[in-house]
């Protein structure tokens, strides 16, 4: 009896050796599972995630050092917009264009701009000769001047009226200040400030 009983005793021992062992790998099984989802959530609220509107793919943005050379980039990116819009225009898209360039600039600016456009009977001109204006840019310098951000740019504007040809170089100075936030129709949180011609050369070919 005393084996049976040793033997019974050495069974249960070993049964409750497992079952502690199964209990102890199960604890640290689900302990690492809790942790990993932890540590996945908490990655997650770091970050800045975008959802694209079109797939509903979400998409972490990378963090990335920004730097006066990145601001840089976004002025003569504002400047390049801008160029392309006022400059480069048809009867059909030419208001549009002038509304889109509204918020590119600062209001007083883009009353003065706008009200040369009105006397030059910009609008009248295009439906009346059906002129189409492209815009080449040439160049765009952009320079953090003291407390201010200056540049220049010069573009080709190029006057298409049936076979009459128009060209002609525009440069101006220009003034940009930062803004609050972005927008859908200004991502640059910038807007032109100050805006001067500084010249206008004609070069008209005919074909």
């Amino acid at each position: 009896m005393d084996k049976y009983f040793k033997a019974r005793y050495k069974q249960f021992n070993t049964t409750l050796i497992l079952i502690g062992f199964v209990a102890v790998f199960s604890v640290i099984v689900i302990g690492l599972q809790i942790y990993d989802k932890h540590r996945f959530i908490e990655n997650q609220n770091k970050g800045i995630w975008v959802i694209d509107k079109i797939s509903g793919e979400a998409f972490k943005l990378k963090k990335e050092e920004y730097t006066f050379n990145h601001r840089l980039s976004e002025y003569k990116a504002l400047t390049r917009d801008f160029v392309k819009h006022f400059y480069g225009f048809d009867e059909y898209n030419f208001l549009d264009n002038m509304e889109y360039c509204s918020y590119l600039m600062s209001n007083q600016v883009y009353q003065i701009e706008l009200d040369k456009y009105r006397k030059d009977n910009v609008y009248e001109k295009l439906r009346e000769q059906n002129i189409t204006a492209r815009a080449k840019i040439i160049e765009i310098d952009i320079n953090n001047v003291g407390d201010k951000i200056k540049g220049q740019y010069t573009i080709e504007q190029i006057l298409v009226s049936g076979t009459n040809v128009k060209k002609r170089v525009i440069s101006a100075d220009i003034v940009i200040g930062n803004i609050a936030s972005r927008s859908y129709n200004n991502t640059y949180a910038a807007k032109i400030t100050g805006h001067n011609i500084i010249k206008k050369d004609i070069d008209e070919k005919g074909k």
